[in-house]
């Protein structure tokens, strides 16, 4: 379950999940059979490890940050409708 900041809500389920990707501590990349979630914030290697064993029933986006530096803190998250071979 993704929810915005705004409200919005999407559900993907994990077995269309194709690979997860972390380049950088503030950026998580979800491929899905026909979507891609990017994932922004802080600190979220937490949030990885927790993908990678199946383990998140939800990412929760917010405008307001409340975190301490070294908590985890999800800004953004943007869902793109990807092409077969992207």
């Amino acid at each position: 379950d993704l929810c915005g900041a705004d409200g919005m809500r999407y559900a993907l389920p994990y077995r269309e999940l194709h690979s997860i990707e972390m380049p950088s501590p503030q950026t998580i990349t979800l491929r899905f059979a026909d979507r891609r979630v990017v994932v922004q914030g802080r600190n979220l290697e937490p949030v990885y490890e927790d993908l990678i064993r199946a383990r998140v029933a939800q990412l929760r986006e917010d405008d307001l940050d409340w975190a301490s530096e070294s908590e985890t803190f999800i800004s953004k998250l943007t869902i793109v409708r990807s092409h077969e071979h992207d």
